[in-house]
């Protein structure tokens, strides 16, 4: 993971502790960096610094983009379970499984979508072939 100065494309910091390749954007947010990883771990750096601020183990390649909204970090992962972390320290908050809405001739939920947030909900799709709202903060 690498921040570059606008101006330049210099290197302002690297951030290279994460076991497997990111495919996704970074959702920057109240001074933190956070980005998925295939490794199977949501990261939250310092966005000025690179340095680690949490790391939290999800189990299964995050492939999509994190958002992040009023202090939840919310993300799908490649097992069909969509997540929602704390922002300050990566807490477990909430986990939904779409694993089991799997349409017949579709065999898999893998969450590849990145979510969108707005009043209070996130929307995201799933590779089983729906799309969920869910209320951001009670689960």
């Amino acid at each position: 993971m690498r921040c570059l100065d606008p101006a330049g494309g210099e290197d302002l910091w690297r951030f290279t502790a994460v076991r497997d390749a990111v495919l996704s954007s970074v959702a920057v947010s109240d001074g933190y960096a956070v980005f998925g990883s295939r490794d199977g771990a949501c990261y939250a750096l310092d966005a000025a610094t690179g340095a680690l601020r949490w790391r939290t183990e999800v189990g299964a390649p995050l492939l999509s983009s994190p958002a992040v909204a009023a202090g939840c970090v919310l993300f799908g992962a490649d097992d069909g379970k969509f997540t929602c972390l704390r922002l300050r320290d990566g807490a477990r908050m909430w986990s939904v499984d779409t694993s089991d809405d799997v349409i017949d001739f579709i065999t898999d939920a893998r969450i590849l979508s990145s979510p969108a947030v707005r009043d209070g909900r996130v929307v995201f799709g799933s590779s089983n072939g729906h799309v969920y709202c869910l209320d951001r903060e009670a689960r």
